[in-house]
């Protein structure tokens, strides 16, 4: 029967996956540091993206003073929000591509919305101050983080199995 052995000139031999003890994790933790730190950070923007959703949410079921006094398409913007930044919220959590763009999208357009719409309900110029630096860092986050995954597998993505040669019986 053949044995099967890596390719150790396969740029894509993960037999530092099999290392054990605390040296192997620190080495394993350094080299995923800008990865860990990206879903570090799209952890905390679906907790505050939940948090505004549900804010959403409690101006549609319970406004105060009686029903809001708001204009119908304000009420409809207000709902889109409350759905969508709850899904967007669920999709960064699982550290997903869609929810870091759903996220993106919602985010520019309800700046925008805040910048053109002088009756906007949630916020304005103040939402363009909270809005900008977390779409930065989540671009420079990004950025740091692919830099990271094609200096560790050689800018090619990485394969879902490993590739093994045989050798002789």
């Amino acid at each position: 029967m053949p044995i099967v052995q890596a390719d150790r000139s396969d740029p894509f031999d993960d037999r530092e996956a099999i290392q054990v003890g605390p040296e192997a994790e620190r080495r394993r933790r350094a080299s995923l540091r800008w990865a860990i730190m990206l879903v570090v950070y799209m952890r905390a923007l679906a907790a505050l993206w939940m948090i505004l959703g549900l804010v959403n949410w409690m101006k549609l079921l319970f406004p105060a003073g009686g029903p809001p006094n708001l204009p119908e398409s304000l009420n409809t913007t207000i709902a889109v929000l409350a759905v969508v930044q709850v899904v967007a919220a669920a999709g960064l959590w699982l550290a997903n591509p869609w929810g870091g763009v759903l996220w993106l999208v919602v985010a520019l357009g309800e700046a925008l919305a805040a910048l053109f719409v002088p009756d906007f309900p949630n916020g304005g110029g103040l939402l363009m101050a909270l809005y900008a630096p977390l779409i930065l860092v989540y671009f420079l986050l990004t950025y740091l983080a692919s830099r990271e995954t094609e200096a560790r597998y050689g800018g090619r993505p990485r394969p879902l199995m490993r590739r093994f040669k045989r050798s002789g019986s």
